[in-house]
């Protein structure tokens, strides 16, 4: 008794939105607890097991339900009521599954695995309201649904004689990953070649540096040509001293006044 007052799944919205799953719930949970006679016509089920479906029943539905239908007390009442009032619900539930199944198509989804979410939720509320979806129909619609670039993709698996839609999707997320692996593998070395481009740069740069160093080096003068200024190159070297002066390490030019 306290374990079918634990049983949880969602209960019996006011608006009868969840029915169809709700009535699925809820016969599994009463058929695994041996109740499951209780809502069956003409049953033959003691007085104690009516009390304890109609005490799970109750457990499961809104509060506004429960009020509604207060002084009912047998099980299989409690049942045929709920479903007279909701089972319109599969009229609804047909027909937004069916424009779902029309407008499904592989194309349209970024990963196998959010396209196979959505075939099996749509399939199985085409299944709730007594449509009969197999296979082949769902491996029908996923070749017929490629997108128009992958048409040669689409004829080798479709040559592969794939008989469950299970092993195709299986197939279909194996081949995605390798491609999502191949991907980064080029982006990875797309990314490493910069790099190797600007050490070979750099390297190249040093080179250039230290050439020009040297040719600097060779064409510090210091040669009077106007009589008041004296053009000499600053290597920072710290070292050299020309008239007097200094000199800081640079590949900068000065031009310094010649004190008169």
């Amino acid at each position: 008794m306290s374990n079918l007052a634990k049983l949880e799944f969602l209960a019996l919205d006011i608006t009868g939105k969840n029915y169809l799953s709700w009535v699925l719930d809820a016969e599994m949970h009463l058929n695994a607890n041996n109740l499951g006679n209780t809502i069956k016509e003409d049953n033959t089920t003691s007085i104690q097991d009516k009390a304890k479906a109609m005490i799970f029943l109750r457990h499961h539905i809104h509060d506004d339900l429960k009020n509604e239908y207060l002084t009912v007390k047998d099980p299989l009442d409690l049942w045929t009521k709920l479903k007279e009032r909701y089972d319109h619900q599969k009229t609804v539930i047909l027909l937004r599954a069916r424009y779902d199944w029309v407008n499904l198509r592989l194309q349209d989804f970024k990963t196998i695995s959010e396209y196979n979410s959505a075939m099996f939720r749509i399939t199985s509320q085409l299944i709730l309201c007594g449509q009969n979806i197999t296979d082949e129909d769902m491996m029908e619609k996923t070749f017929s649904t490629f997108h128009a670039s992958n048409v040669l993709l689409q004829q080798q698996y479709h040559e592969r004689g794939f008989t469950k839609y299970c092993d195709l999707v299986s197939y279909l997320l194996v081949a995605e990953q390798n491609n999502e692996l191949l991907m980064k593998n080029h982006e990875t070395r797309r990314l490493a070649q910069p790099h190797s481009l600007k050490r070979m740069l750099q390297h190249i740069m040093i080179k250039v540096e230290v050439v020009v160093v040297v040719v600097v080096m060779i064409m510090v003068v210091d040669v009077d040509i106007t009589g008041e200024v004296i053009m000499v190159f600053n290597l920072r070297t710290q070292d050299p001293i020309i008239k007097g002066k200094k000199m800081e390490r640079s590949l900068s030019m000065k031009v310094i006044k010649r004190q008169m």
